[in-house]
């Protein structure tokens, strides 16, 4: 390991001026999405939790996830859940402090039924959706790499960005466009059976 860090000037043209640009986006209810942020706040929450519970931040990279479909019948007005999803949350987290069990797991399904029940408004967090929970304790060779540089919470000693191009904005904002409160109300809740 060298202690030196080289910054290299990129000299080739940016993604923006070449030719042919493509930007994925996945919208609000792609299940990648879904899984993104229902991991983002589990991580939030174990981040909350660990400063609480030890006084700091502990290692963790909470950002696996897999949501595998349920099953629905469909009517006109409503329908009904007949298999609920199942959303399995996984990778790496300190579970233990000082011998304590800091239940880890919990802690996981509750921040992940929490955020369904107030991004997901046909969704009941407890009826409609499974939970396992499959974090486990990371290796010794991440942990104590985190233990000395704590810049960031997995095995990353640093973390980067680049701005949006000017085509990623705009697919972003054409998202944003069809996601208003005011299409959401022009499709309201159906009742369910």
């Amino acid at each position: 390991m060298t202690d030196r860090i080289a910054v290299q000037r990129a000299t080739g043209p940016t993604v923006g001026d070449l030719d042919l640009e493509i930007v994925e986006r996945k919208g609000l209810g792609h299940p990648d999405t879904l899984c993104d942020q229902i991991m983002e706040h589990v991580a939030r929450t174990l981040a909350q939790s660990y400063i609480q519970r030890t006084g700091a931040v502990r290692h963790f990279n909470c950002d696996k996830a897999l949501l595998a479909a349920g099953q629905v019948t469909q009517k006109w007005g409503g329908g009904s859940v007949v298999a609920p999803m199942r959303l399995v949350i996984g990778d790496r987290a300190t579970m233990t402090w000082k011998n304590e069990d800091l239940h880890i797991g919990e802690l996981a399904i509750d921040a992940a039924r929490q955020w369904i029940g107030h991004h997901l408004r046909y969704v009941n967090p407890v009826a409609d959706v499974t939970f396992e929970v499959a974090l486990k304790p990371g290796s010794p060779e991440l942990t104590g790499l985190y233990a000395e540089t704590a810049t960031a919470n997995d095995t990353a000693a640093a973390v980067g960005y680049a701005p949006m191009t000017e085509t990623e904005h705009l697919v972003l904002e054409l998202e944003r466009m069809r996601t208003l409160a005011r299409s959401r109300r022009s499709f309201p809740k159906p009742a369910r059976t």
